[in-house]
């Protein structure tokens, strides 16, 4: 059986696909824990990736503009 690797973005949400909702101070938890990773790695691209992981955990405290339900989610993607 080959070993699979996974990114760092895949390790650091993979807890996180077996609950529902975790609520905006479990987010902002996160997002700290991605910070402080980022602080200790080497490797710039990596460090980079914790740290838009984190931006990420905290965009998902903030209700969604122009959403009258207020709902807790990522804003869809836009092209660069």
């Amino acid at each position: 059986m080959s070993q699979v690797r996974l990114t760092a973005s895949q390790r650091a949400a993979g807890s996180v696909s077996k609950q529902l909702f975790l609520g905006p101070l479990t987010y902002r938890a996160r997002a700290w824990e991605c910070a402080a990773r980022a602080q200790v790695l080497s490797d710039p691209e990596q460090r980079l990736e914790f740290l838009r992981l984190a931006g990420m955990w905290l965009s998902l405290t903030e209700p969604i503009e122009d959403d009258p339900a207020g709902a807790y989610e990522v804003p869809p993607k836009t092209a660069a």
